[in-house]
């Protein structure tokens, strides 16, 4: 079996389960997070690339629907604490 390469950061492998009305939105943030993980190509062959290309790309396109649901579960707020999604303010300030 070949190594893979590496990855941009590690994924979060736990997410608090605390049963509340904001375990949906913990969840996901925590999926959006993940979708920061990218392979890192750099030094591979075209072809061998590809496959970890495609991947990288399947990232982007998750983070797009994740980011549309965590923003349909609070529609009230955009903020990045309720989101997840970077922003410029939080509905603390």
């Amino acid at each position: 079996m070949s190594e893979l390469p590496p990855i941009t950061q590690e994924p979060i492998i736990h997410v608090d389960m605390t049963p509340n009305n904001d375990l949906p939105a913990r969840i996901f943030r925590a999926y959006l997070e993940n979708c920061n993980c990218k392979w890192e190509v750099s030094g591979l062959s075209e072809s061998a690339r590809l496959i970890y290309d495609k991947m990288n790309e399947a990232q982007e396109e998750r983070k797009e629907i994740l980011e549309t649901a965590i923003r349909r579960l609070n529609p009230q707020c955009t903020c990045s604490r309720c989101t997840g999604i970077p922003d410029v303010y939080s509905c603390e300030d």
